[in-house]
């Protein structure tokens, strides 16, 4: 990947990464990385296919989040901004999965996460265009 290819994909990730980490963890520290190599987990191990891969420290609401570039340099912006939600979506539910003894906790995280995600991009699409159903009237309303 040229410089210039990884200076836009940054950007946009970046721009992503910003606005998101706004909207759905305010008061969070989280430091983004861009990567032109495979992702390494906190233990060492690479993470060749993964475009993202999230360190957090929940009960300090801070976070580190890596991006591997070449990989989403393959994928369309849609594909991309999913991945960058995905990974925050990580720092929403750590703590319910953190120091969990079963050998399936985090495959229930990453399915947690990837329904957040299809959630939120409904509510955005339908809000885009103009569809978002009227909430229901509240009981004073009744």
């Amino acid at each position: 990947m040229k410089d210039k290819e990884y200076n836009a994909l940054r950007r946009k990730i970046d721009h992503w990464a910003v606005r998101w980490k706004e909207e759905l963890l305010p008061g969070w520290e989280i430091i983004f990385h861009y990567e032109r190599e495979p992702l390494q987990n906190i233990e060492g191990n690479l993470l060749e296919r993964s475009s993202g891969y999230t360190h957090f420290l929940w009960e300090y609401r801070s976070a580190s989040i890596s991006f591997n570039l070449l990989l989403m340099a393959e994928r369309t912006d849609r594909q991309n901004e999913n991945t960058v939600i995905h990974e925050l979506c990580h720092c929403l539910v750590a703590e319910l999965v953190t120091g969990d003894e079963r050998p399936d906790g985090e495959a229930h995280m990453e399915r947690v996460v990837t329904d957040i995600v299809t959630s939120l991009n409904w509510v955005r699409d339908a809000a885009i265009k103009g569809k978002l159903p009227k909430p229901l009237p509240s009981k004073s309303e009744q």
